[in-house]
């Protein structure tokens, strides 16, 4: 994947030519770090043969100074952090740390943070739900041993 926003214009028009709609939708969320709404806004305009709101994303994304594919990347202290943290089940600090360097929004951050584990194939955590429900059937397992 390259780093500068402006190369993925010709791959976005063939999967809109293509009539790949969600793929191209993805393409403008990946290269660009606009939200789903935005990224389909950009899509629509451009299938309508707009190209301002295409334009305005990527001078957006040059004003951030980089692409949502290259952010993570450049910063390989950040990766490794982020990787380290993930693998310690530590997401919310991982996504702390990465809205701190980048000034992203929360929803961006956390976006890329999942994507910087899936690419080093970390599993995705299994949130507070799954502990609730361990810490349920222990308490359960230990009020069922007090009474008997």
């Amino acid at each position: 994947m390259t780093d500068d926003p402006h190369d993925f214009e010709p791959q976005l028009r063939d999967l809109i030519d293509a009539e790949r709609i969600i793929d191209a939708v993805k393409l403008c969320r990946e290269k660009l770090g606009v939200d789903l709404s935005h990224g389909k806004a950009i899509v629509d305009a451009l299938a309508k043969g707009e190209t301002r709101p295409l334009r305005d994303a990527l001078e957006a994304a040059e004003a951030r100074g980089a692409s949502a594919a290259s952010r993570g990347v450049g910063d390989a202290a950040l990766e490794e952090e982020v990787v380290e943290l993930m693998r310690a089940d530590r997401k919310i600090e991982a996504i702390k740390r990465y809205r701190e360097r980048y000034k992203v929004d929360l929803a961006t951050a956390k976006e890329t943070v999942e994507m910087i584990a899936a690419r080093h194939a970390i599993p995705p955590t299994k949130g507070c739900a799954a502990m609730l429900a361990v810490t349920a059937l222990l308490l359960i397992g230990l009020g069922a041993l007090v009474t008997a």
